[in-house]
């Protein structure tokens, strides 16, 4: 890979899964023609499409301007298959939200990890909204599939407090709200990524966010019951199609900024002209995002965001990563895991070579994301060398800027999952430079980093070629 100066190189992630997902559902809601610029192509946001799709939706590729022409319906048709959520856990619970509030009767499935999540969470609030929505019990817990039908009258509105911080149930339920009779509100006593409500902002009028006197926030919506309740933002053309811009995804971007804070010298170049600074254009930086970078930065990372803007409601910068070494003692605690809930595997990779401490607390929601990420970043790390302690609730890394990680003889295991792949992927990459082409590490199942970042693996050996 060419540098772009003789200090800076270039990497780029694909777009945003978070907001690819409710684009696609957003636009999805609003009859008419639109442009969808810079959707994410992996598996996950795949799934929403066609699930879309399934419902009535149509789309055309437009390839010069990189763009999804979607074209929606009055109203989504009852679908006549099952819908087939994939790996998405997003897909599974916000499409519940939208399916219940519309009363459109539909069957909701998933892979065998998906089939394995928790889904009592979305379920009980909407069931308390009227709808009637049920799972299947698999040893105690409520999942997939998912089965809900029609009822006989619309959903009321409801106060919920959410016993547990997920993005996915809050937007759930919000959607939901958006047809219901009355007014929903939601009380958020930890705040987590807020996509969900800057799109609310941006097209439903009836939406509010308002600080709880407790702490957190409450987010309340009044339903449109059958009628359409978003409307065309002013400052979008007045006919024609509306055009969507999805930003880089931070949780990519995040192995790309610890790959680079290690430093790294493609292949061919002499160590004086490798380049020190890393750039990434057009990355999210909302803060619900951006807890990774935080806790980077507490470690002393110099990573800047330069060029800074905003793409409907969310603030989009260029990240600019400068080779460091990371030091001091880090503690994170539960009310700042939701900002980096998705980074903490690659965070751990990089505390293992921190001159200082990593303290995880407050992260056992990792045990119900597409593995047990907390026994897995423990048992992965521990077993290379790290020294790494599992908590019931996180984990504790003492880092070694000189620690070598023993060499894997057998495949380190991923459970099929992305982030995990991607995170032992930049470990050997780290450990091992323009080696890990020729002589890579054994690691199972690679192919699953494609969920949330097609050609990862690609452009990771890009970055060690000529």
């Amino acid at each position: 890979m060419a540098p772009e100066a003789a200090a800076t190189i270039t990497l780029t992630v694909p777009g945003d899964k978070s907001i690819g997902h409710r684009v696609l559902m957003f636009s999805a809601l609003m009859p008419g023609e639109h442009h969808l610029h810079g959707l994410p192509q992996g598996a996950d946001v795949r799934s929403t499409r066609t699930v879309l799709e399934a419902l009535g939706c149509h789309s055309r590729i437009i390839p010069e301007n990189d763009a999804l022409h979607w074209i929606v319906p009055e109203r989504w048709t009852p679908p006549v298959h099952p819908l087939d959520c994939g790996n998405s856990g997003t897909t599974m619970r916000l499409m519940s939200g939208l399916l219940a509030g519309q009363q459109i009767p539909a069957t909701l499935v998933g892979d065998a990890s998906l089939s394995g999540r928790p889904m009592a969470r979305v379920l009980d609030p909407l069931r308390h909204m009227g709808a009637q929505a049920s799972g299947i019990d698999t040893h105690g817990k409520e999942t997939a599939p998912l089965t809900l039908t029609e009822t006989p009258k619309p959903l009321q509105g409801l106060t919920y407090t959410l016993p547990v911080a997920s993005a996915q149930v809050k937007s759930a339920l919000l959607l939901a709200g958006c047809f219901a009779q009355g007014e929903t509100a939601i009380i958020e006593p930890i705040p987590t990524r807020d996509h969900t409500e800057r799109l609310l902002r941006w097209l439903c009028p009836s939406f509010q966010s308002t600080p709880h006197p407790d702490g957190g926030w409450v987010h309340t919506v009044t339903g449109q019951l059958q009628n359409h309740p978003f409307r065309r933002p002013k400052e979008a053309p007045p006919e024609g199609p509306l055009d969507w811009h999805v930003p880089g995804d931070p949780s990519s971007a995040a192995f790309w900024a610890v790959l680079a804070l290690g430093g790294f010298q493609p292949a061919g170049q002499n160590p004086a002209d490798t380049p020190q600074t890393v750039r990434i254009p057009n990355v999210l930086i909302n803060p619900t995002r951006i807890g990774l970078i935080k806790a980077l930065q507490a470690f002393g990372a110099d990573i800047q965001f330069d060029n800074p803007r905003t793409w409907q409601g969310e603030p989009v910068a260029d990240w600019v990563i400068t080779p460091t070494q990371l030091s001091g003692d880090v503690t994170l605690h539960e009310a700042e895991i939701p900002a980096l809930i998705d980074e903490l595997p690659i965070l751990a990779v990089a505390a293992c070579f921190a001159k200082g401490t990593l303290t995880v607390t407050g992260a056992e929601e990792l045990r119900h994301k597409e593995s047990d990420r907390l026994a897995a970043i423990v048992s992965v790390l521990g077993g290379l060398g790290a020294n790494i302690t599992e908590t019931p609730d996180g984990f504790v890394i003492r880092g070694n800027p000189t620690w070598q990680p023993t060499t894997p003889t057998v495949a380190l295991p991923t459970y099929h999952d992305h982030r995990l792949v991607m995170s032992w992927l930049v470990l050997n990459a780290r450990v091992a430079g323009a080696a890990m082409i020729t002589h890579p590490w054994p690691i199972a199942d690679t192919h699953w980093a494609d969920v949330s970042f097609p050609g990862f693996l690609t452009q990771l050996h890009g970055c060690f070629s000529e």
